[in-house]
């Protein structure tokens, strides 16, 4: 794979604690899985034209001007990586761990998740920072407008990490929301057998043209409510806790099972957080499905047409 980087002296340009001495031969393979990763939040083809940027050396255009915002990004993430297997050295005789004993001494395993949870973290505002960059700039750069990533993402209830975040709270990660957008697109989904297809594309067609009609308006506002929760349900018992948002992570309070320690989240834990969003989903689902029966009801409603010259009277 064509990776953005020719040194190990480039590289610390964006990491910067990384030694000086390092071997970049040593880091490539890290690089090169670091650039799959992003490859698989931003798209293929822009960065295909990031790459082209890079190599031909370009010095004016919008794809150079990115060229810093993916290696910040890629070069912490093969960092992340590379740390992991330089903390014992591979010998023929099996692992080792090289000390100077005098003034050196090995970190415990809390430190070591607090650090690695440190630079994910960091490695996660870097990519939040290219994804705003990439917005910033979506009219003149098709490759992200037209990605798949991005592929029908406007006409969503929940289209932006904002309005994620105004329900479940995810730090307004861009990254995370782009994680989970396949989630929330099943979700959407889901939600047409309560709305029923025919009022489901009529409210697609009026939020297209920004003409909700009053009535669907709360709708909307509980679907928008909804997704996200349905969504965290999910996604806390798929994805490890080290890369939830921390707005996420206080979810699980239990001092021995938190990001920064050493023992991971129980199945019991898991699946208590898991349950407090599924039923914050279904009290609003709830809701949801009263409001429209209300409107189906006075929908349906016809008063009764009357011929009172035919109907027969009488006074007491």
């Amino acid at each position: 794979m064509s990776i953005l980087f020719k040194s190990t002296e480039e590289l610390r340009k964006h990491v910067s604690f990384l030694y000086a001495t390092a071997d970049f031969d040593n880091l490539v393979a890290d690089i090169e899985i670091a650039t799959e990763e992003l490859i698989e939040i931003v798209g293929e083809e822009i960065y295909k034209k990031v790459r082209k940027a890079y190599v031909d050396g370009e010095n004016d255009g919008v794809y150079v001007g990115l060229i810093p915002f993916f290696q910040r990004a890629i070069g912490l993430l093969a960092y992340l990586s590379y740390a992991e297997n330089t903390d014992v050295s591979h010998e023929e005789s099996g692992r080792k761990v090289k000390l100077d004993k005098d003034s050196e001494s090995l970190p415990w395993e809390w430190q070591i998740a607090r650090d690695d949870a440190a630079l994910r973290k960091k490695a996660n505002k870097a990519i939040d920072r290219l994804i705003s960059c990439l917005d910033k700039q979506i009219d003149i750069v098709p490759e992200w407008k037209d990605s798949e990533q991005r592929k029908g993402i406007n006409s969503l209830f929940v289209k932006n990490a904002k309005e994620f975040n105004d329900v479940v709270p995810i730090d307004n990660s861009r990254v995370f929301y782009l994680r989970v957008l396949p989630m929330v697109k099943l979700e959407e989904r889901n939600l047409i057998s309560y709305l029923g297809s025919e009022r489901y594309e009529s409210i697609k067609e009026d939020m297209v043209k920004g003409e909700l009609e009053a009535d669907d308006r709360p709708i909307v506002e509980l679907c928008r409510q909804i997704i996200p929760l349905r969504v965290m349900a999910k996604a806390v018992k798929r994805f490890p806790v080290q890369v939830l948002p921390d707005g996420v992570v206080t979810k699980f309070t239990s001092e021995r099972q938190t990001l920064k320690a050493s023992t991971p989240a129980t199945l019991e834990m898991v699946n208590s957080v898991s349950k407090s969003y599924e039923m914050d989903a279904e009290a609003l689902t709830i809701d949801l499905q009263g409001y429209i029966a209300s409107l189906n009801s006075v929908s349906s409603y016809r008063r009764k047409d009357t011929d009172y010259r035919r109907e027969k009277f009488f006074s007491v």
